[in-house]
């Protein structure tokens, strides 16, 4: 739920599918529903764009050194296999 400033609360679901591709992370919002009706491609597109740029810079300053090859998602953690650059 999302509570904006001004306003009533939304209700809000998204699903996230992740990949590696280049040795990088890359999140997708799959599908996304808002007080329960299916949001536009158009929006899904937005979001996307902007997780693609904010994940970037999230892992760009926290990440250790190497390449990404493989990831798991758990329960409750994500682990991360990294190679390192030689």
């Amino acid at each position: 739920t999302i509570t904006p400033r001004r306003g009533d609360p939304v209700a809000v679901s998204i699903t996230y599918t992740a990949s590696v591709t280049n040795g990088r992370i890359l999140w997708t919002a799959a599908a996304m529903t808002k007080n329960g009706e299916a949001v536009s491609q158009e929006l899904l597109d937005q979001i996307n764009a902007h997780m693609s740029s904010s994940w970037a810079r999230y892992w760009k300053n926290h990440r250790q050194p190497g390449r990404v090859t493989a990831f798991d998602i758990g329960e409750d953690a994500i682990t991360v296999t990294l190679t390192s650059k030689r």
